[in-house]
Formats: C-alpha cells, sequence, structure tokens
C-alpha cells in the first residue's frame, strides 16, 4: 500500500512537470512561468522532507530537499526580488546546499563526510561575493581558507571510528597555500614565498640534528 502511494505522488509530479514545460513551451504561462517553476522546485523539495519526517532512516532524502528549495529560493529570489546586477542569488543558491549538508551531519551524526560538501559549499559562497568587489588573489585565498577550516572542523569531530586526525593535514596544506595565494598580492610576494620552504627544510634540517643527537 505505502508502495503504490509513493508511485501515486511521483507519477502526478512527473505529469505537473510535463504540463508546465507543456505550457511554457506553447507561451500559455508568460510572466508567471519562473514563479510557478519557484514554486514546483519548492513542492519537490517538500515531497522529500515529507519522505524524510515520514522515515527518519531516510536521510539521503534530506539532500535532494536541500537541493530543490535551494533552486526554487534562487529562482525565485533572481526574478522577483533581485536587482540585475545582483550577486546574492547565487551565493543564496551555495549557502543553503551548504546548509542541507550540515543538515545531513546533525540529524545524523555518523554522516561525518557530510561536514565536507557542506563547508566546501559555504566557502563557494564566500568567493562568490568577493568575485565582484575583490581581486582574484583575495577571492583565491578565501577558497584555500576556506576548505582548510572545514578540514580543521573536521578534525575536532567524535565518530565512531575515533577524532579524524588525519584532516589536519589537508587543513594545514590549504591553508598554507592560501597564504601563498594571498602573499601573491603583496609586493615582496616572491620573496617571501620562496623563504617559505627555506624556513620549514631548514626546520626540518634542525630537527633531524637534534634528534640524531641525542640518540
Amino acid at each position: 500500500m505505502e508502495r503504490n502511494r509513493s508511485t501515486i505522488i511521483w507519477g502526478i509530479v512527473l505529469v505537473c512537470i510535463g504540463g508546465l514545460l507543456l505550457l511554457g513551451n506553447l507561451g500559455v504561462l508568460g510572466k508567471t512561468r519562473d514563479l510557478l517553476w519557484s514554486v514546483l522546485f519548492l513542492g519537490g523539495g517538500a515531497v522529500f522532507a515529507g519522505v524524510y519526517i515520514q522515515n527518519r532512516s531516510q536521510w539521503w532524502a534530506i539532500i535532494p530537499a536541500g537541493v530543490l528549495v535551494s533552486i526554487g529560493a534562487l529562482i525565485g529570489y533572481e526574478q522577483f526580488l533581485a536587482p540585475a546586477d545582483e550577486i546574492i542569488g547565487p551565493a543564496i543558491f551555495f549557502v543553503g546546499m551548504g546548509c542541507t549538508f550540515f543538515a545531513v551531519y546533525l540529524l545524523h551524526r555518523e554522516n561525518w563526510w557530510a561536514i565536507i560538501p557542506g563547508g566546501v559549499l559555504l566557502t563557494l559562497a564566500v568567493v562568490v561575493c568577493l568575485a565582484e568587489t575583490a581581486n582574484g588573489e583575495l577571492a583565491g585565498a578565501a577558497m584555500m581558507f576556506g576548505m582548510a577550516l572545514t578540514f580543521a572542523v573536521l578534525s575536532l569531530l567524535n565518530t565512531p571510528d575515533g577524532r579524524l586526525r588525519w584532516a589536519l593535514i589537508p587543513a594545514g596544506i590549504l591553508g598554507a597555500l592560501g597564504c601563498v595565494i594571498l602573499l601573491q598580492a603583496g609586493e615582496w610576494a616572491g620573496y617571501i614565498t620562496a623563504l617559505i620552504p627555506i624556513a620549514a627544510g631548514l626546520f626540518m634540517i634542525f630537527r633531524a640534528s637534534r634528534t640524531r643527537r641525542e640518540e
């Protein structure tokens, strides 16, 4: 009975989508077409949200629910609220997507992997905003720092397999890349960039020599 009900619901959704496509191609919808598309995506998100609410073990339904709601919100915002040169719309989409993955983790803590796409998508929202107001180096550095912060947060989580200390490695690498990109914007960027590996190499030689002396 439950399976038949789901089949009927999806059948209705597909019929509605096909009907809207047909009406749009015929030019019947006019200016209300974008509004109807926004409502359709929001309604699709609500359907998947209902799937999760009815059965909390179906955590996967959170992802398509968030994706569809984000798309519906983006369409509605850009058509009815945003000015022509507005950049907030794409940022809203990325924020919605990022929050979707964070919801997957917060509601089901075993899905620690969801922190990674969630953090990356929120970082993209920041980069989109900076791309129009700052130079490329700043936007690139923000991308690296945001991803580094994502992995740093991941390393602090307690999972069934213990602490994810391995996440500190990509966090450190991405953070260092962010510093290098940021330094490229400065006048002394070439000199400082060259000094970083020199300093790291000298530190490694010093530490190895000290350890050997102690042995």
